[in-house]
């Protein structure tokens, strides 16, 4: 996950001025049609979640003890 993130965060630091822009007019609709790449990394990024996710669940069942107050 370390890795998406550093390429998220190069890609958002290359287009920030495009953020900025959408920020001021609030019409994100064009943003969203113009910065593909984005989408890739959302689709990476929860099949890494999905994965993620339930080896926590997994080990949550199997140790309910360390997540349960007494």
């Amino acid at each position: 996950m370390p890795d998406l993130l550093i390429k998220v965060d190069q890609q958002y630091i290359v287009n920030k001025y495009k953020f900025d822009l959408q920020l001021e007019s609030k019409n994100w609709e064009s943003l969203y049609h113009e910065l593909k790449q984005f989408e890739v990394f959302d689709e990476r990024y929860f099949k890494i979640r999905n994965k993620t996710m339930g080896l926590m669940e997994k080990y949550i069942r199997r140790n309910p003890g360390e997540f349960i107050l007494p």
